[in-house]
């Protein structure tokens, strides 16, 4: 499995920050509890000279991609069901399906190192309870 990370920014639009999140040291998770709004934060990793500021307020959705479509089983699908039809998108994995949608609610900056790096805390809150 691998996430996407789409933020929809004021200028920019929708903006993929996949390549932002930061794999070496940092964390992506989300919840959701029946009756209360949910939470997800993201660290992000801002290499030296990268301005990039995620803006609070703007609409934030993770999607959750499964890189091997062997995992998918076809075996009680009726006779004329086409298991492979509009499950691949144009990468030629499966289509990813949206785990999270919600705005930003707070961000945290802090250096990483000397020269110049930065992580950027993102914690953001989901669009209504489920």
């Amino acid at each position: 499995m691998s996430i996407q990370l789409f933020i929809n920014e004021p200028i920019g639009g929708l903006t993929d920050q996949t390549g932002r999140i930061w794999a070496g040291g940092g964390s992506c998770s989300f919840d959701q509890q029946l009756g209360q709004r949910g939470t997800a934060s993201v660290t992000l990793f801002l290499h030296a000279g990268d301005t990039y500021e995620p803006t609070i307020g703007s609409p934030f959705f993770l999607y959750e991609k499964d890189d091997d479509p062997s995992s998918i089983l076809f075996d009680d699908a009726p006779g004329n069901f086409d298991s492979t039809a509009g499950l691949f998108d144009a990468y030629g994995g499966l289509t990813p399906v949206c785990v999270f949608a919600g705005t930003i609610d707070t961000t945290d900056f802090k250096w990483h190192g000397t020269a110049g790096e930065r992580e950027c805390s993102v914690t953001c809150v989901s669009l209504e309870a489920a």
